[in-house]
């Protein structure tokens, strides 16, 4: 039995677009799931455009802020508020949390307002020089706490927040993302259209992801060459960014780039997951890696870096998947080596097997919906 009211809310949702990452692709879920639950959910956008825009289903009002820079949002946002009035408004990514809780502060009209952090901080910290980015725990400090409630997408990310931020322990709480799904398994069973998946005579290995520093793909590259030397195998990494043309770059400096596809992004990598080989997250950073939680519910063995934000919550200490060290191209090749030899033995067979149901069932859809409509539910409920 569900322990939420089930009378209907009006419930904001606040984005900085729908571009293919994993933060919009899950607030996306979030929103599609809660309108399909009788809710009245408005999707608001600093700027609706977007490799998910199409996505946005009939039952999820389209709002468009109609501005890239957030800076210029607060208005446009604070209009919205007041016409649409919201009972609840829920907001990820650390600049536009921090719009939310100004236009909380700034605002007539009441409203509960969910800060939901997505990353890790720390380590970003000692990878950034940016003095905006320097002064964001400073600021998240001081207004984070606004907020109603503080939502850590896992137990790395709340630690991050209490240690970086200095925010209050009992403040935060803990909900994982919405990633696995019906609706996930049903695109897994597409055709995939990649030739080499397609053919699928040498082992292949699918990572996925922005092409930008956070995730690191040079070393996953290093590493492949590295294993190239041993055994032979494609790589395929999905995703867009900054970092295209240095990283076709660099694998043509190692040899390997008739090995090596980027494809960009595709709107539906879960073909391209269920039929890799082998997984690959290289990141030095997360807050709770979708695409790694995905591979593995699909039943694709895994290997993730060691890295802060939620990989080896994931992955259990390491007893559903391997973990290696960050930015360790020489032990990232060993291991895909051992992972691609034995990847048909009764031994992975078992572990990918208990990695699907610990990713079934912590990290499902409806689940994880009805912890956040429980809490804009209790939030409701209490005194303004």
């Amino acid at each position: 039995m569900r322990l939420f009211s089930r009378t209907m809310q009006r419930i904001s949702i606040l984005l900085p677009s729908l571009r293919g990452g994993g933060a919009e692709r899950v607030m996306l879920t979030i929103a599609t799931e809660l309108a399909e639950r009788g809710h009245e959910v408005d999707l608001v956008l600093c700027k609706a455009e977007g490799a998910y825009i199409n996505d946005v289903p009939a039952s999820v009002n389209l709002i468009d802020l109609r501005n890239h820079r957030l800076s210029r949002c607060l208005v446009p946002l604070l209009k919205h508020i007041r016409r649409r009035q919201p009972e609840a408004l829920l907001s990820t990514m650390r600049h536009v949390n921090l719009l939310a809780v100004t236009a909380k502060l700034m605002s007539p009209h009441s409203f509960r307002l969910i800060v939901r952090e997505a990353n890790t901080i720390g380590t970003q910290l000692m990878e950034d020089n940016n003095l905006k980015e320097r002064c964001m725990p400073f600021l998240m400090k001081w207004l984070y706490p606004r907020a109603d409630a503080i939502v850590a997408v896992s137990e790395d990310t709340r630690k991050d927040l209490i240690t970086h931020a200095g925010i209050d322990p009992y403040r935060v709480q803990i909900i994982h993302n919405p990633v696995v799904s019906d609706l996930m398994f049903k695109h897994a069973e597409s055709a995939v259209t990649h030739p080499w998946l397609k053919s699928h005579t040498v082992p292949v290995i699918v990572a996925a992801g922005r092409l930008c520093r956070q995730k690191d793909f040079p070393t996953l590259i290093d590493a492949f060459a590295k294993l190239r030397q041993h055994l032979v195998a494609r790589l395929i990494i999905l995703g867009e960014g900054e970092e295209r043309a240095n990283l076709m770059q660099q694998a043509r400096a190692l040899g390997i780039a008739e090995h090596v596809d980027l494809p960009g992004f595709v709107n539906n990598p879960f073909c391209y997951m269920k039929q890799a080989d082998l997984f690959v997250l290289s990141s030095l950073w997360e807050g709770l890696p979708n695409t790694l939680i995905q591979a593995m519910a699909l039943g694709t063995p895994v290997i993730s870096t060691d890295c802060s934000g939620g990989s080896r919550e994931i992955l259990n200490n390491g007893t559903l998947g391997e973990l290696v060290p960050t930015r360790s191209s020489d032990r990232l090749s060993i291991v895909m080596r051992n992972v691609i030899q034995s990847r048909f033995s009764p031994t992975t067979t078992l572990r990918n097997k208990r990695a699907m149901a610990h990713c079934a069932g912590t990290f499902g859809l409806r689940p994880i919906v009805d912890q956040y409509q429980i809490l804009v539910s209790t939030l409701s409920l209490s005194t303004p």
